[in-house]
C-alpha cells in the first residue's frame, strides 16, 4: 500500500487470512513514515512498537480533550488546540 516491497512466505497460500484492519491503518502507516524519517531499518518489532506508542499518545490526548471538554463551550478542536499550545504556561 506504501510502496514498499513485501516478501510472500514459502508457506502462504493465497490472500492473506487476517488483513490489516482499517482502523490501525493509520497508526502503522504513521510508525512507518517516522521510522523512514529517522532512517531506521524497517522490521516487524519495531513499526508495532512505534505504531503502540503512537497509538497511546492520541489516546491520552484523546482522554484530556474528553476530560476539559465540558469546561469549554467549543468544539474539540478549541481544546485540542489550547491543549497541544505550546506557550501555554500551567500552574498548580
Amino acid at each position: 500500500m506504501m510502496g514498499m516491497g513485501v516478501s510472500k512466505a514459502h508457506n502462504r497460500v493465497g490472500k492473506r487470512k487476517h488483513p490489516v484492519p482499517r482502523h490501525l491503518l493509520p497508526w502503522i502507516k504513521g510508525a512507518i513514515e517516522d521510522l523512514q524519517r529517522k532512517g531506521e531499518r524497517l522490521t516487524y518489532k519495531k513499526i508495532q512498537e512505534r505504531a503502540f506508542e503512537l497509538y497511546r499518545e492520541h489516546r491520552e490526548r484523546a482522554l484530556t480533550v474528553c476530560k476539559f471538554k465540558g469546561i469549554f463551550k467549543d468544539d474539540t478542536e478549541t481544546v485540542v488546540e489550547i491543549a497541544e499550545a505550546k506557550d501555554l504556561s500551567y500552574e498548580d
